[in-house]
């Protein structure tokens, strides 16, 4: 590439735990995802991309450094990245690109930031105690508590109708997003705008993350045209085992079918935050 050449903006959409099939493109029939859809029609669709890591905050760090669980030393939950860690916006940084990041990053070290240069954020940035090197155990361990681990079940009795956490925090999200994107391309008020400068915008949601909630038009259309799984054999992975609810003995085909519902509505959530932005 020419060092005169114009550099694309990158604009880079997730979604924590969305199932690669609750998509219109997919063939899902139910699922409304006319984003989505559209995205998948005008561009790639990597089917048989696998995770470097069955666990959410290594699967992260893998993605972002490039590299497998062993090489960045990102093997479970709560390990992060050393600080000043080679990763793609740090590099794409080095490059003149403003590298903008909206809502979930999921770092749990001293380096919030691994290479981005701006971060608008609603998520819960903390340093996890695993971070801290001299901490005094004996102190920590005065207000050390049970393990507050969720089940699955209880995610599922508990679907339904409502507003959670996860959707108040995608919603400052979103709308930190696209004040970034006015301000950024078409700034009213300074004259301050810098199009020419190329743009890397990460815009990290956390649904369809349970809880299981969603609005009442959403979840109504989608209740009784969901197709619950609950025929499906029990997994005998010594911990996953234990994370599953059984049909008839945990919660009731109906209870399944409302989290089911619930689930698609997130997703029809956040197809629409992708539109917006």
């Amino acid at each position: 590439m020419s060092s005169l050449a114009k550099r694309p903006n990158i604009l880079f959409l997730m979604s924590d735990e969305h199932r690669a099939d609750v998509t219109g493109y997919e063939g899902n029939s139910v699922a409304r995802t006319p984003i989505l859809d559209e995205l998948a029609k005008s561009g790639v669709v990597f089917r048989n991309a696998y995770t470097p890591s069955p666990i959410c905050i290594p699967a992260r760090q893998c993605l972002t450094s490039g590299q497998l669980p062993l090489t960045c030393n990102c093997r479970t939950f709560g390990d992060d990245l050393p600080p000043q860690y080679m990763t793609f916006p740090r590099r794409f940084s080095e490059y003149a690109y403003n590298t903008v990041v909206c809502g979930k990053l999921h770092h749990t070290g001293w380096d919030q930031m691994q290479g981005w240069r701006r971060r608008i954020a609603f998520d819960d940035i903390q340093v996890g105690v695993g971070h801290l090197a001299e901490r005094q155990k004996e102190e920590f361990a005065r207000y050390a508590t049970p393990s507050q681990k969720w089940s699955d079940t209880k995610e599922v009795l508990r679907a339904g109708v409502g507003n959670s956490p996860h959707a108040v925090a995608d919603e400052f999200t979103v709308r930190g997003a696209t004040h970034f994107i006015d301000q950024y391309f078409n700034s009213p008020f300074y004259d301050r705008e810098s199009p020419e400068q190329p743009v890397m915008l990460k815009v990290s949601l956390l649904q369809p993350h349970y809880p299981y909630l969603t609005d009442s038009e959403k979840f109504n259309y989608y209740l009784n045209r969901v197709q619950p799984f609950v025929d499906q054999s029990l997994f005998d992975h010594p911990f996953l085992s234990q994370r599953q609810v059984r049909v008839g003995i945990d919660a009731t085909e109906r209870d399944i079918r409302r989290a089911t519902a619930a689930y698609y509505g997130m997703i029809e959530t956040i197809d629409t935050y992708y539109g917006d932005i």
